[in-house]
């Protein structure tokens, strides 16, 4: 069995399709009212015109999750730190895998016990309709990288691998992290700050940003430049160019963002290399004062 523990966009995007891969996957919420909705409703996937329905059960109680197959973890990055409880009572031999955004899961994960850890990238585009729904908004890749461990006891993930949800191993995890957080680096601040879906950054006035930003980042991660061009992040822009970014989600919800694990990671390397991200950190600033005033309306 796969428990996937984190019912947002991503979560539910991961436990469509490894069900339709015929895995049996279950998860877990962090509200009982989801979980009732998708136990009794089941999980509904929109690509395009097209919805497929997927009986699944969803529950709050972690504890009947102990010593499964495997774990995703999908929560947001500043909500790691609430599962410990939940980690200290899994066996340190049970495979984990991270979906997180930004490099703050990266730190997390070198301080667990536990021996099987790998870590996950989705490029996909995903947007949560309600408690049981949610839509594909842009295909990309989920990449998949081992961090420590065992890598047999993730191969079965590969039965999902298809054209609507394609998937590529990573050799260098670390890497791998870096490049999804340069990509959100560039797409997320800006999306959010704008209110403007990421299709929206391929004109004109939008589109020159983007380059500056990119040339910034890349001036400091030099080693970085074959692994995302700026191709690459026109490329994504045109993928999911219907898609709202998470932090854009996040900012119309009224949530908390997670800028500290994305461009605050960003800005934290930077400073390690003596160097500095200027336009990156006031679009960070920019976002940390917007949700700062956002709890203040609140």
């Amino acid at each position: 069995m796969l428990k996937v523990i984190g019912a947002g966009a991503i979560g539910m995007l991961l436990s469509a399709y490894l069900t339709d891969a015929g895995m049996q996957v279950q998860l877990v919420t962090r509200r009982q009212e989801q979980a009732d909705s998708i136990s009794h409703f089941g999980l509904t996937l929109i690509r395009g015109e097209e919805k497929s329905l997927f009986p699944l059960f969803a529950s709050t109680n972690v504890d009947q999750a102990i010593n499964d197959q495997l774990y995703i973890i999908a929560v947001k990055s500043y909500d790691l730190k609430g599962l410990n409880s939940l980690l200290s009572k899994i066996d340190v031999h049970t495979p984990l895998l991270f979906v997180q955004n930004g490099l703050a899961h990266l730190e997390y994960a070198s301080e667990i016990p536990h021996q099987n850890i790998a870590f996950g990238s989705v490029e996909h585009g995903a947007f949560k309709i309600d408690d049981h729904t949610v839509q594909h908004t842009g295909s990309g890749l989920l990449r998949l990288a081992m961090f420590r461990g065992d890598w047999s006891k993730y191969k079965h993930l590969l039965k999902a691998d298809s054209v609507d949800f394609p998937i590529k191993i990573e050799e260098n995890a670390e890497k791998m992290l870096l490049r999804k957080a340069i990509l959100n680096s560039l797409v997320n601040p800006l999306t959010a700050i704008l209110q403007v879906e990421n299709g929206a950054l391929l004109k004109s006035e939008s589109l020159q940003l983007l380059e500056t930003l990119y040339g910034e980042i890349i001036t400091v991660f030099p080693e970085m430049s074959d692994s995302v061009t700026f191709e690459d992040v026109l490329n994504l822009c045109e993928r999911t160019a219907e898609n709202r970014s998470s932090m854009l989600s996040d900012r119309l919800a009224g949530r908390k963002t997670e800028a500290d694990a994305i461009t605050g990671a960003l800005l934290r390397m930077a400073q390690q290399r003596n160097m500095q991200l200027p336009s990156i950190r006031v679009l960070h600033s920019l976002i940390k004062a917007i949700e700062e005033g956002d709890s203040l309306n609140g």
